[in-house]
């Protein structure tokens, strides 16, 4: 693969966002691209924007702060090459369910005619609600992709780690299912 890729990854607000700098980290170990990434308001409750500008190009978080951009969420994904939302939680699944675009993640979304490949990251409880799999059936029939753990996935609650189908691929596993390695 070569540097004319173009990756963006949004994050949203979900323990997994913690883990964000390793799946940045082995992209940029397997390719040579640009690494773009928004982060929802509810993401940076979890990790600081200056916890990942080592590894990516730019952090962009505010709908209207146009950081050298003229109207971002048209912008962002010109010519992208992939669009990641890594983790994305219930809510970021309704977002993109239903057309909601409040923030520069939502907007973004909303500005892109494309396949975009989700990692949804919550508990067995949330992920099995009607209402919540009635948002992914929507996300799947308009073409994009949910990248739910193959096998026995884990996620930290009340400090025991239960079996979700919601819960994050490995680093390697993500990378090989987005980019068809």
């Amino acid at each position: 693969m070569d540097n004319d890729l173009k990756i963006l990854i949004g994050v949203t607000g979900t323990i997994g966002a913690i883990n964000l700098p390793i799946y940045l980290s082995y992209i940029r170990k397997k390719i040579n691209c640009s690494l773009d990434i928004i982060l929802t308001k509810n993401a940076k409750k979890f990790i600081s924007p200056l916890a990942l500008m080592s590894t990516c190009d730019h952090v962009y978080d505010d709908l209207f702060q146009f950081q050298g951009l003229k109207v971002p969420h048209v912008n962002l994904v010109v010519n992208i090459t992939k669009f990641l939302i890594i983790p994305c939680s219930a809510n970021f699944l309704y977002k993109i369910g239903n057309g909601v675009g409040d923030d520069l993640l939502s907007c973004c979304v909303l500005n892109y005619d494309k396949t975009i490949y989700i990692a949804p990251n919550m508990n067995n409880t949330m992920w099995n609600k009607q209402s919540v799999q009635r948002n992914v059936n929507k996300i799947k029939k308009d073409g994009h992709v949910l990248l739910n753990v193959s096998d026995n996935g884990f996620k930290a609650a009340n400090r025991t780690f239960e079996h979700t189908e919601a819960a994050l691929p490995q680093p390697d596993e993500l990378f090989e299912r987005v980019f068809d390695l």
